[in-house]
Order: structure tokens, then sequence, then C-alpha cells
């Protein structure tokens, strides 16, 4: 019908306006216009199909077990899950904005000083780490809460599962770091192999889970198939190219999670509004990196003045 069709068209003509629109800047910026070279265009091609094959992947098994799910439970289990699924997708869709911005520093560094690209890994990990972990702790915190504010009552299981597939953002988030650090080296087709991985991985996970625990097991499957693609990932970069997230600083920053998860708590018990203690957590969070070390004011400087 007319619906389905502008659901369609809607996202294909703002990626249409933003393309145009990247590339007026580019022109206005360097002064350098589109240009199509068709001698290149095999090479590009043949680079090109390992990253767009994994994206493919990617989308296949975060969106596989809404499918399964139809399939295998309820009417009634497809909508808890999508309640709760659909948030975190804006969650993962917000910080890989961090990331697709520190892409071009790793490319640029990668092969032309080797400690340097290593020292921009670990801390754009850490980094990521710091901003994803309080997102996540604090939704598990106020699950209830967020799908009572964003849904009709009848919608109130989907905070369990929320709670479960929340933590799939973190790693996420590191995954797609390691990933894009392989890609920097041209490892393209080790992060297509990872995620094609998964996706096999995701979709017996789901096949087994969901007709033992409905939604509740696809969110289990989302957040192993998180784990495994970051865990892959990571092991690849740390091999391959010789970085490695700083398991000091990952610790010390679980450690300050957990007094911001503290906090958030105490602001329950005392009846604070839960704005109020997710407010109260958040601002007392700096404090707790600063305690804990988790965090350099010289390592702030050195990453923003990068994307600067």
């Amino acid at each position: 019908g007319v619906v389905p069709l502008w659901c369609v068209v809607a996202p294909v003509a703002t990626g249409a306006f933003v393309g145009l629109g990247r590339a007026g800047v580019v022109y206005l910026r360097f002064r350098t216009a589109l240009r199509v070279d068709f001698h290149r265009l095999p090479w590009l091609v043949r680079e090109a199909l390992p990253v767009g094959l994994t994206s493919i992947v990617v989308i296949a098994y975060l969106r596989l077990d809404s499918v399964l799910l139809g399939i295998l439970g309820t009417s009634a289990a497809v909508g808890y899950y999508g309640a709760a699924s659909r948030p975190v997708e804006y969650l993962i869709l917000a910080l890989a904005v961090l990331v697709n911005v520190m892409f071009p520093l790793l490319a640029r560094w990668y092969g032309v000083d080797p400690r340097r690209f290593a020292a921009l890994y670990a801390h754009g990990a850490s980094a990521l780490l710091a901003i994803s972990l309080p997102i996540a702790v604090l939704v598990i915190v106020f699950a209830g809460d967020v799908v009572a504010l964003l849904y009709p009552p009848d919608f109130g299981p989907s905070s369990a599962i929320l709670r479960v597939v929340v933590g799939s953002v973190v790693f996420t988030v590191l995954g797609a770091w390691a990933g894009f650090a392989l890609l920097s080296a041209g490892q393209q087709r080790i992060v297509l192999a990872c995620n094609a991985g998964a996706l096999v991985f995701n979709v017996g996970l789901n096949l087994v889970l969901i007709p033992l625990a409905g939604p509740m097991g696809a969110a289990v499957a989302a957040l192993a198939t998180s784990v495994l693609v970051a865990g892959s990932t990571m092991v690849f970069a740390a091999r391959r190219l010789f970085v490695s997230l700083d398991r000091r600083r990952a610790l010390r920053l679980v450690v300050a999670n957990s007094c911001l998860a503290l906090v958030a708590f105490l602001g329950i018990v005392v009846g604070m509004p839960w704005p109020g203690a997710a407010s109260a957590a958040l601002i007392a969070y700096p404090l707790f990196l600063w305690l804990w070390r988790a965090v350099r004011r010289d390592e702030i400087a050195l990453v923003l003045g990068g994307i600067r």
C-alpha cells in the first residue's frame, strides 16, 4: 500500500540528501568535485566488497532475532522484544557516531606511527567504554521506568528484556572499534569472517533459546552474539595489529560504574523520582572516574585534540 511505500521512500530520500550534502561540503572545504575514475573502479569494488558484505551480515543478525521470534513465538512476544530492542538500536547508532569520527585517526596513523596507532586504539577503546557503560548501567537500573515512559502499561514485560539486551550496547561498540582498527589495516576479510561466524552463531542460539524462553531467549542470543563479535575482533586486532584494550583501565571503569549504579539505587531508596536519581548518578560519575583514575585529563585532551 501507500504507507509501506513511503516507509521505504523516506529513508532513501534522506540518504540521497545527506550524500549530496556531504559532496557539497567536501567541494566547499577542499575545492574537490565528485568524480568517478572508472579505471580504479574494479580495485575499489574488490576492496569494498567485504565491507559491504559485512554490513549486510550485521543487519541480518540484528534483525533475524525478531523474524525467528515471529516464526517460533507469538505476536505478543514479538511486541515485547521489539519494544525493548528498539531503544537499544538507537543507542548503538548514536554511539557509532563516535566510532565513525575517530576512525580516520586510526587510518591516518596505521603504518605511519605504530606506537601512536596503538595508543589511539587503547585510549579510544577506554573512551568508548567510559561512555557506553554508564548508559547501559542506568538503563538496567531504570528499565521499568524507561519502558513506562515510552510505551503503554501493557508493555511492562519488556523491561526485563531491556535489562538483558542493553548489555549488547557496550560489546557492540567495542567490537565496532576493533573492527574499524582492522579495516584501517586492510583486514576487511577478517572482519567479514568474524561477523559471518556471529550470524551462524546467532541463528543457532535463537533456534535453541526462543522455544525455551521466548523473547528473553532472543535477548540472551543478541547479547551473546555481541560478546562473540567483540571478543573475536579484539583478539584478531591484538594478534594482527598488536593493539589491545587497557585491562587495568577497563577494570577501573567497571568499578567507577559500580559506584554510579550505587548512587542510582540510593536515589531510589530515598524516594527520588527516577530522572532525579539518574541525573544525580551522572553528575557524580566524573568524580568516580577521577577517584579511580579511570580517565586522565591529558587523555581527554588528546582525543578531543585529534578529533578537532
